[in-house]
């Protein structure tokens, strides 16, 4: 099996990693995307294949398929993890760095823009014919964040819609691949250590793996977790409009 991971050397990319290398055989490659070689070394002492590379520059990801077509033709699961996230503060939009266009450009650039870039670099190795005995995974890594109008989140909820309509775009005109999209709510990691506010439901890196590889391993093309935090985003979501943002302005208070 060819499993490709980006955003491998943190959170629940790196999760992930590892539970794929510990499942691994003498025949399977796990590659794995990340910034950071160092970070890289680690995953490669358990067996890795590590790709370096900024993912925000276009040509260095699809240079990336010499490196993967050296250990393998084709492969079966690719999840894209890598993102980031950066709050919009409106009391201090006067700072250009941190004006609403700014932050929304560098959401999407961290959230949609590299995953389109590895999009385009890893469907020829998931649409390849080989004898595969099942079909191909696309996993595409968005979040609960685009159901609801939360504050400060304009450009990452933004990015993250963004990535829910791509993933099921996907799944119409690429029916020879299951394409899944997974919402995860709050999840302990170095980027959701900075939040300075309260996390309902937190789960652990560990925890949000587990709900990720059950989701794959069961071809799902939505996997949201954790259940019941999900379920009252959704039926938030649901909600009028006029309801939402009551709810919404109330919470941000």
């Amino acid at each position: 099996m060819n499993i490709l991971i980006t955003g491998a050397t943190s959170g629940i990319g790196q999760a992930l990693a590892l539970h794929y290398l510990a499942q691994a055989n003498s025949q399977d490659h796990v590659f794995v995307i990340g910034r950071s070689q160092n970070k890289l070394s680690l995953l490669e002492d358990k067996g890795a294949i590590s790709l370096a590379c900024d993912l925000t520059q276009k040509q260095a990801v699809l240079n990336l398929a010499a490196d993967i077509s050296k250990r393998a033709e084709h492969l079966d699961l690719v999840i894209l993890n890598a993102g980031n996230c950066i709050y919009y503060e409106p009391e201090h939009n006067e700072n250009a760095a941190n004006s609403l266009s700014s932050v929304l450009v560098k959401n999407i650039e961290s959230n949609l823009f590299t995953m389109a870039y590895a999009i385009d670099l890893v469907l020829p190795f998931l649409t390849r014919s080989t004898s595969r005995t099942q079909a191909p995974k696309l996993v595409l890594m968005g979040s609960l964040a685009s159901d609801f109008p939360f504050t400060k989140s304009q450009g990452y909820g933004s990015s993250k819609a963004a990535v829910a309509y791509l993933a099921k775009s996907l799944q119409v005109d690429y029916p020879q691949i299951n394409v899944s999209l997974v919402q995860p709510g709050f999840v302990k990691t170095p980027l959701t250590d900075k939040n300075e506010f309260k996390m309902p439901a937190l789960v652990s890196t560990d925890q949000a793996a587990d709900a990720i590889v059950s989701g794959i391993e069961n071809n799902k093309s939505l996997i949201r977790f954790p259940t019941i935090f999900s379920f009252i985003i959704k039926c938030l979501g649901a909600f009028p409009l006029g309801l939402q943002l009551y709810i919404a302005k109330k919470m941000k208070q």
